[in-house]
């Protein structure tokens, strides 16, 4: 039996649960919930405190749901395009002065960011505390 697997947001779990409650929950039964293999039908069994019920022989299965699996795609691909551009950037100087630059915008355009984030939220403050 598999315990304890859920699905989320980026899982599919399916048939991971027993189809049934194999130990009875009577107080005293003797060897309730003692397990055995049964030799001649190849299965699993438990003692229900009356009977040997043999136990459900579904496997889970568990993947990556469709988006998950687009989103590792994306980064795959996208690794492999870094790499690639790495490795272009290394061996030719004029790559290496355009990455350069563009290291710089971005670098620029997250301090930018940084003011314009801060400046609206100076404005939401002052919207907020207005009578």
């Amino acid at each position: 039996m598999i315990k304890g697997i859920s699905g989320g947001r980026y899982l599919n779990v399916q048939n991971g649960q027993p189809s049934s409650n194999y130990v009875n929950h009577f107080p005293g039964a003797l060897n309730v919930g003692q397990i055995r293999f049964n030799t001649t039908s190849q299965n699993m069994e438990v003692f229900d405190g009356n009977n040997w019920m043999q136990l459900a022989m579904n496997y889970a299965t568990v993947d990556l749901n469709s988006e998950a699996q687009m989103l590792l795609d994306w980064a795959r691909q996208e690794r492999d395009r870094q790499a690639q551009r790495q490795s272009l950037i290394r061996n030719n100087p004029a790559l290496q002065r355009a990455w350069e630059a563009i290291q710089r915008a971005e670098a620029n355009f997250d301090l930018i960011e940084k003011f314009v984030e801060h400046d609206n939220d100076a404005e939401s403050e002052q919207v907020q505390s207005s009578p």
